[in-house]
């Protein structure tokens, strides 16, 4: 009779090792998922348009401590540049997390889905409170006089940022066979 061959993808032990063993392997990516992509896609836009700002407190705060020391204003203006660099510095981490977490995404890592799915919640928590807020603000002012056109698409925008980051929540949450498991 000849030779039994072991199955595919077993081997010969280590050295010092009894029986068989079989060798580590990593689980290949499920089928895609364009919901997935559609959420990176999110996330990276929103982190790339979050650099601006971001850029913007921090080279604001300077100047404003600089603009603003005089003897009249000394504690104010480091008052003042000190939050807006600390804003700025916040929004900056912010979109860096946004930008690392999509280009996980897109690379079909597992973290990249951990990341997303933090991103995704504590940004759709904090846009909710944002949300709720502006219109709020925009009822009040309605009944107050008119704010025009430009109040009902801030609250437009803030509104497509809400559902943006539920979207990617969910994604990330139901898109498990997307990711490698790495």
């Amino acid at each position: 009779a000849p030779a039994q061959t072991p199955p595919p993808g077993w081997g010969q032990p280590a050295a010092g090792q009894p029986g068989w063993v079989q060798p580590p392997q990593v689980q290949a990516p499920g089928h895609f998922m364009f919901r997935v992509l559609l959420a990176a896609l999110f996330m990276l836009a929103a982190g790339v348009l979050t650099l601006v700002p971001a850029a913007g407190f921090v080279l604001g705060g300077s100047k404003v401590t600089d603009y603003l020391n005089s003897q009249q204003f000394s504690n104010i203006s480091d008052t003042v540049g000190s939050a807006l660099i600390a804003v700025g510095v916040v929004m900056l981490v912010w979109a860096l997390l946004e930008i690392l977490a999509s280009l996980g995404m897109i690379l079909r890592r597992t973290w990249g889905r951990a990341l997303g799915t933090v991103v995704g919640l504590f940004g759709g928590l904090f846009m909710t409170l944002i949300l709720v807020g502006s219109v709020g603000a925009l009822r009040e002012a309605d009944t107050v006089g008119s704010t025009g056109v430009g109040g009902a698409v801030l609250v437009a925008i803030v509104a497509a940022v809400f559902v943006g980051y539920w979207f990617t929540l969910i994604a990330c949450i139901t898109g498990g066979t997307h990711f490698r498991r790495r």
